[in-house]
């Protein structure tokens, strides 16, 4: 199994199609965390092209499970 970071789906959207390539061949295999959910909509939400940003995440987000993380150290 694969997690991306924010990073790589960042070049993703933007068109790097040799990662774009990658991500669809090996797609169920591949999952972003929350964190890097909420760092791309932290993201969209603050640019300039807020709305095709949103819409681009909509779309990347219906292709890759989103996973849950939970802390389980000492408080």
């Amino acid at each position: 199994m694969y997690i991306l970071d924010t990073d790589t789906c960042i070049f993703w959207l933007k068109g790097n199609h040799s990662i774009g390539s990658r991500i669809e061949e090996e797609r169920e295999n591949i999952s972003l965390t929350i964190i890097t959910a909420c760092e791309l909509y932290f993201g969209a939400y603050n640019s300039q092209k807020k709305e095709r940003n949103i819409a681009a995440l909509d779309e990347l987000f219906a292709k890759l499970e989103v996973i849950q993380t939970t802390f389980k150290g000492k408080r």
